[in-house]
């Protein structure tokens, strides 16, 4: 019996000193605005023809991709509509791709508020010929200034239009969405909540005047914060503004 409960006793210790295995998920840094709010799960997947909801929010016709790609020098062909292909050389490559895709986004509490979103996300890059060093091949290209750039269109229950455009070599992304004369300062969030600094965006803060009301997540599964004073209208608007950066979000990661 004693043998039994020294090595019980041994385990125990044994277990609380042992280094924990577990590590926290990252998020990102939130607006002190916001550190009381509770968020919203987001549930679903935000790739191509896959729903998600969050909130009283549905996503009742999921977003389909479609890309167009045009690139002039460097050797590359160059299309002209309604005429022959004529091919460039030049020290670099323009290249530019534009992704067009729409979505629909209903309010669970009213099935009358829809609003169906267009997207036109267009990504260039500068980018020399491939090169030879040693027996590695090597390709040096570099977004150009103010890309990736996006632009929204929204319609249904109400209209509005939301631009993003990106500066900070490209890695941060400032905007504006618009709706019925109100306006929300769009930015994203590079910071992670330890106050790491990644070279990636991690999400996005929705600002009036200056204070936050409301971010999205878009690492992980995602969460939404929204504060609690804000109008059942400005909840909407919100909703899609956050919904459109997701889907955003995606994007990118295809295009890093």
């Amino acid at each position: 019996m004693r043998t039994l409960l020294v090595t019980t006793m041994i385990a125990a210790l044994a277990a609380c000193a042992a280094p924990s295995t577990q590590t926290k998920a990252p998020h990102m840094k939130l607006a002190r605005e916001l550190s009381s709010v509770q968020p919203w799960d987001i549930h679903g997947i935000r790739d191509a023809g896959q729903s998600l909801d969050f909130g009283r929010w549905e996503v009742t016709m999921p977003a389909m991709f479609a890309n167009r790609h045009a690139a002039v020098g460097g050797g590359a062909p160059l299309e002209l509509p309604g005429g022959p292909e004529v091919t460039v050389y030049s020290g670099l490559k323009l290249s530019a791709d534009q992704t067009l895709y729409d979505f629909m986004l209903t309010s669970e509490a009213e099935k009358s508020r829809s609003w169906l979103t267009e997207f036109s996300a267009m990504f260039r890059r500068v980018s020399r010929p491939t090169q030879m060093v040693q027996i590695l091949t090597v390709a040096t290209g570099l977004t150009q200034p103010g890309y990736p750039h996006l632009d929204c269109k929204f319609s249904g229950w109400q209209t509005g239009r939301l631009s993003l455009h990106a500066n900070f070599s490209a890695r941060h992304d400032t905007g504006s969405a618009e709706f019925a004369g109100r306006s929300w300062e769009l930015r994203s969030v590079n910071v992670f909540a330890d106050g790491h600094v990644p070279w990636k965006r991690f999400g996005y803060e929705i600002a009036r005047d200056g204070h936050v009301v409301a971010a999205v997540e878009c690492i992980g599964y995602g969460q939404i914060w929204m504060q609690p004073d804000l109008t059942p209208v400005e909840e909407d608007e919100l909703a899609v503004v956050t919904t459109t950066l997701l889907y955003y979000a995606t994007l990118l990661e295809e295009h890093h």
